[in-house]
């Protein structure tokens, strides 16, 4: 491969992939540049998992996939003997070059196609993090989430002593500076205020790979406003990791669910704290 080699950093490259691989059986987009080392996993049913590692000297941009196995290999224990590692990108090709000790380089090299990555519909918009979002800490949403999901789990019985049909779908409704959190069936009216339900499996898994003592959230509408995108977010042993995960449904009612999560205080400055409608 005649182009330069970027050298990456070891230990961020060992534990970025070795978290990103903990949750995917597929290929992990690698995307070098502006500064920055980011591993994505993502399923093409709306959900996608980040992992980003500040890094001023990554000025050359590059992206490529990293089979499963591949995967394995660079986050596995016989990574902690490699002292340096760089890699080269030419087109679809892969190569990098692992040192240890003073031995002779080790090289690894593959090939990768696009249509291996498991992309969403709305990759480009889950894939970076709006610029405003609300801090609260993360066992307080994680509790409200988890209450909307008993709900959702918990059929109701009608007048014939009949259980309802199960709900499928966890309600949130994102305004400035407040977001309310419910679970009921997904479905529709003609009025005005759009809410959003998102895929209960999802939302724990992306509370999963977000867990840190506080957590940053948004929602932001797809263009024509019949989807959304959900952004949880966290800083971990320097990294910056979200998940995205894009709504199942679109509610237009204007009824307040009876949850809220509500902001005191600037965005990012504090937090948030919680309350019910009666409180």
């Amino acid at each position: 491969m005649d182009i330069r080699a970027v050298k990456l950093d070891v230990a961020a490259l060992r534990n970025g992939l070795a978290w990103a691989q903990s949750w995917t059986h597929q290929h992990i987009l690698c995307r070098i540049g502006e500064g920055q080392l980011t591993f994505m996993v993502a399923e093409r049913d709306g959900f996608l998992a980040a992992w980003t590692w500040n890094a001023p000297d990554l000025s050359s941009s590059a992206f490529f996939l990293i089979p499963p196995f591949i995967a394995k290999l660079l986050s596995s224990r016989a990574m902690w003997d490699v002292r340096e590692l760089k890699v080269m990108t030419y087109r679809n090709a892969v190569g990098m070059l692992l040192s240890a000790d003073q031995r002779q380089p080790f090289r690894l090299q593959w090939h990768w196609h696009a249509t291996d990555f498991a992309s969403p519909p709305y990759f480009k918009l889950m894939s970076r993090l709006p610029d405003m979002m609300i801090s609260a800490p993360y066992v307080n949403l994680a509790d409200v989430i988890h209450l909307a999901i008993a709900n959702v789990l918990t059929p109701s019985i009608n007048e014939e002593g009949e259980p309802e049909p199960m709900p499928n779908g966890i309600l949130i409704d994102f305004m400035p500076g407040q977001i309310n959190i419910d679970g009921e069936s997904i479905h529709s009216h003609t009025q005005q205020q759009a809410r959003y339900y998102f895929n209960p499996k999802m939302l724990i898994r992306g509370l999963e790979i977000v867990r840190s003592s506080h957590l940053s959230f948004a929602i932001r509408e797809a263009k024509r406003a019949q989807n959304a995108v959900l952004y949880m977010a966290c800083q971990r042993e320097g990294w910056q990791i979200h998940c995205a995960i894009q709504s199942v449904g679109v509610s237009r009612t204007a009824t307040p669910p009876p949850v809220q999560i509500r902001e005191t205080r600037p965005p990012m400055q504090g937090g948030s704290w919680f309350r019910g409608r009666g409180d």
